[in-house]
């Protein structure tokens, strides 16, 4: 069942939370909606629910209009046929896991047989079979959030809405049920959306990420294309370029650029993103692609796109370690390490270098 949205827009009084926003969500697929708090992901989800009612544009699920402001269309959210997951699990701690997620089909007034068939079917799939008698209250947070996912499905759903469900959980259960909710999510060959502010989650979890900001949608692709290609600082940012400086172009050379940092000390070449007019940009690299080691002489010459630092912090994270290094200019590069000897201690010199192919030279986004 696909979801399509043309031309959304939201007002609380006179501030624009979502902008003409248009979305397509084929039949199956997951789109997850990527951007800081406040840009309007939740909101343009509660609108393709039904909970928030938009100030313009048309909505539809299913091939069905849920909401057209040009003719007044706005079917109620129990009749748009919608599966929704919250942050907060809204869990009934008094009732059994069975009756958590039976509930739905009680208000439909469901014969017991075919009930206690269905909740045992999704009890099944989301790894919950054994604990239908369980008191809710003694689920932990991750079991908790099984639950209302199955709770969500139990209807068979046409779509299904996921706000942020997975932010309350801790990282290691975060890595668990994202793997599982992908895999549940392709095997009901369901059509979901998917908001959260985290990265790794979207990269994860989408067939298409759409990257927003302040209600309007910068950048969208495929989880792949996206990461190795944002069009801009703010879209590198949020795709795990941590190391984004704002620098000045002092030559051109095809598809390279010379560019020296604000700091007006250092200078590096990089891929030229930005429009040829764009003298400002933002040049931006992702902290697995910096290259460091240690450095004897810090008076030394060094090599193009390659700068003494010092070593300010070294975070063993098992698979990496996380450096910072602080060039004399006060830039600070973040780095993953995938040596994890140690050699590098904090205080220590080193050398830190990026190719110019790791260097997006990107227009530069204002706040």
């Amino acid at each position: 069942m696909s979801i399509d949205v043309v031309g959304l827009e939201k007002k609380f009084g006179d501030v624009t939370v979502v902008c003409g926003i248009d979305v397509h969500v084929p039949n199956g697929k997951m789109l997850v909606l990527l951007g800081p708090s406040g840009c309007g992901k939740t909101t343009t989800m509660r609108c393709i629910a039904g909970l928030d009612t938009p100030s313009r544009g048309r909505i539809e699920i299913a091939g069905n209009v849920v909401y057209d402001a040009a003719d007044g269309t706005n079917v109620p959210v129990e009749r748009r046929h919608v599966g929704m997951v919250f942050q907060s699990y809204a869990i009934w701690p008094h009732l059994t896991v069975f009756q958590n997620v039976a509930f739905p089909l009680e208000i439909q007034r469901v014969g017991k047989t075919e009930t206690a068939e269905r909740v045992h079917d999704m009890l099944t799939l989301v790894g919950l079979g054994d604990y239908s008698s369980r008191g809710a209250s003694q689920l932990s947070g991750g079991q908790m959030q099984r639950v209302a996912l199955a709770r969500s499905l139990i209807n068979k759903p046409a779509v299904l809405l996921l706000d942020e469900p997975l932010s309350n959980l801790d990282a290691r259960l975060r890595d668990y049920l994202r793997v599982q909710l992908r895999e549940i999510q392709m095997q009901l060959a369901i059509t979901a959306v998917y908001v959260t502010h985290d990265q790794h989650e979207a990269l994860a979890l989408a067939d298409e990420i759409v990257v927003l900001r302040a209600g309007t949608i910068l950048q969208r692709g495929e989880p792949i294309d996206l990461y190795g290609h944002p069009c801009s600082s703010a879209v590198a940012e949020f795709l795990g370029y941590s190391n984004i400086f704002t620098a000045t172009v002092t030559a051109r050379d095809g598809a390279l650029a010379d560019v020296t940092f604000e700091t007006g000390k250092e200078s590096v070449r990089g891929a030229l993103v930005a429009p040829p007019g764009d003298a400002v940009v933002a040049a931006c690299v992702r902290p697995n692609d910096v290259r460091i080691a240690a450095l004897a002489d810090a008076a030394a010459a060094l090599p193009p796109n390659t700068f003494a630092a010092e070593i300010t912090l070294a975070s063993f994270e098992g698979s990496h370690i996380h450096y910072q290094a602080r060039c004399t200019s006060g830039i600070v590069w973040d780095v993953i390490c995938a040596d994890v000897s140690g050699a590098l201690r904090v205080g220590s010199t080193a050398s830190i270098h990026v190719a110019p192919e790791s260097v997006l030279l990107l227009p530069q986004d204002q706040a």
